[in-house]
């Protein structure tokens, strides 16, 4: 599994489906990566990426009119959002 290197704020990403903002962290992971990441409320793709540059999305608002739906994330995803 890579390893966290840094990581960095890159600022906001708005899912193309529904409107739901994240705030971006863009981190450098030590091995080459490949992961999506899906929207938390409508369950979309909204970012795919592969290399050593790897988003991490939170979740900042959910867009109105919409509830936020838990979803699993990738073993990997996960894991760093633990070690937080």
């Amino acid at each position: 599994m890579p390893e966290d290197c840094d990581s960095r704020p890159f600022g906001e990403f708005q899912c193309a489906e529904c409107g739901t903002l994240y705030d971006v962290t863009v981190r450098r992971v030590s091995a080459s990566a490949r992961d999506e990441a899906i929207c938390e409320v409508c369950r979309r793709v909204m970012n795919s990426w592969r290399g050593t540059m790897a988003p991490s999305y939170i979740l900042k608002s959910p867009a109105q009119g919409r509830g936020w739906v838990p979803i699993e994330y990738s073993a990997y995803w996960r894991r760093l959002a633990l070690e937080r």
